[in-house]
């Protein structure tokens, strides 16, 4: 008896985790091949890292120079979540370009959902970049 009255109320959770996942369909045979770049990760908000990180970052040229980059977010918990973010261009420097024009900017993800957050260099002489991330206090 025990083991069933377990079962009964373990059933109805198991069904809230469920619901906050989502399904994925895609072609078997994809056509896309990313430029997938190496990072190098700077943690000092653990509470954060807990909640979202950046799965991979990719990158492409644009044909009048600038660059695009787009950094892959998920969710690590089942409930959604606001993150702040930005990219921050340099340039061969390590100066920070177009710094005053960059606002925080804010993304809700779903539980266990990855999201993907995309930006253009301001500037063809913008040649590097950091993703920053930052707990949404709304």
């Amino acid at each position: 008896m025990k083991r069933s009255l377990r079962l009964l109320l373990l059933a109805p959770l198991a069904l809230l985790v469920a619901c906050n996942t989502t399904n994925t369909v895609e072609p078997a045979d994809a056509k896309a091949v990313p430029t997938v770049l190496e990072d190098r990760r700077v943690i000092t908000n653990n509470a954060l890292n807990a909640k979202a990180y950046v799965t991979d970052l990719r990158e492409a040229d644009l044909p009048n120079g600038l660059r695009k980059v787009q950094a892959g977010l998920y969710n690590k918990t089942s409930s959604r979540q606001r993150i702040n973010y930005k990219f921050e261009w340099f340039d061969t420097d390590g100066i920070v370009v177009n710094a005053a024009t960059n606002p925080w900017q804010t993304i809700s993800i779903n539980g266990r959902e990855t999201v993907y957050i995309t930006a253009v260099s301001p500037t063809a002489n913008a040649v590097d970049f950091q993703v920053k991330l930052l707990e949404s206090r709304n």
